[in-house]
């Protein structure tokens, strides 16, 4: 792996702020660059590429996608050719996926009164639906999640768009499924992004699955929007660092004695309220096992895992 490619990677690996999907397309985009930089690559330098995927944003899944491609490639006749293709479907569903998904989310909510939605830290295509939907949305709830405090970015763009926004703390968020109070009742329905999805369960901030319960006792829609290029098999496969933190993120300059405790990412049930919306349609918990069984890993990749720490 070239410097400037590892440059690129470790920029991205530090960006906590922008969505799953804004940060994937960087990637995709540097590991094209990187493939036409070195045509000639041997069989290590591609397996460099592979094991600085995995350890750039660990939580999200199209970073192992990415590096289940480069994989693939090695074992190629061509894998220059290979995996330019594969980078070029990557890159294909990453921009022109999230369009797909926010006209089918306004065809959801089209009839009827206007919705409330409340959503949950920031994902980059939630941002775009709710914008392009807002003639048919009332008013967005949603916290400042802390400590990066993306909530407020999002909550930002959202009022700046002409939305009518409640911010609340992350504590807060989930009394407001039942409905807060008289001026703001129970939503219509919860809306978040996704790192990853996996048969059973997706990755999104931590915290999320307690929205999933409480929307679960509440009978409120929860809607999942993301496209495929998040849908991963049940792999052992993160970095701890990503998983939980010490970081002076939470308390910098805490006191001698005091140990900061950070868990950024956590995994959230698909349970049977819960539905995916990605470029592909809407599925259930099966739709989603059934498009995961699909996912071709490659035998050096699952090499790799059993070693990567």
């Amino acid at each position: 792996m070239d410097r400037i490619l590892k440059r690129q990677l470790q920029i991205i690996d530090n960006d906590k702020h922008s969505g799953a999907n804004e940060l994937a397309l960087k990637a995709v985009e540097a590991v094209q660059a990187w493939t036409r930089r070195n045509r000639r690559a041997r069989e290590r330098d591609l397996l460099r590429v592979v094991r600085g995927l995995l350890e750039t944003q660990p939580e999200m899944a199209p970073f192992f996608r990415l590096a289940n491609e480069v994989a693939l490639a090695t074992d190629a006749h061509d894998p220059t050719a290979v995996l330019l293709t594969a980078c070029g479907r990557l890159e294909f569903v990453l921009k022109r996926g999230a369009a797909v998904i926010v006209r089918q989310f306004r065809r959801a909510i089209e009839r009827g009164p206007r919705k409330t939605i409340l959503t949950y830290s920031y994902s980059s295509t939630v941002l775009r639906a709710l914008i392009q939907s807002k003639s048919r949305i009332r008013q967005v709830y949603c916290s400042d999640a802390s400590p990066g405090m993306e909530g407020r970015e999002l909550a930002g763009k959202l009022a700046k768009s002409g939305l009518r926004v409640t911010l609340t703390t992350d504590l807060a968020l989930p009394s407001f499924i039942h409905g807060a109070d008289d001026a703001h009742p129970r939503p219509d329905a919860v809306v978040v992004g996704a790192d990853q999805v996996r048969p059973h369960h997706f990755v999104n901030r931590y915290g999320t699955e307690i929205l999933v319960e409480q929307a679960g006792k509440a009978k409120v829609p929860f809607w999942v929007l993301t496209d495929t290029t998040k849908f991963i098999p049940e792999v052992e496969w993160h970095a701890n660092k990503s998983r939980t933190e010490t970081s002076t993120r939470l308390w910098d300059g805490a006191p001698r004695g005091v140990e900061t405790w950070l868990r950024l990412l956590g995994e959230a049930p698909l349970a049977s309220h819960v539905r995916v919306l990605t470029e592909r349609g809407w599925m259930n918990r099966k739709q989603v096992a059934r498009v995961v069984e699909k996912i071709r890993i490659s035998p050096r990749l699952e090499g790799l895992l059993e070693t990567h720490d």
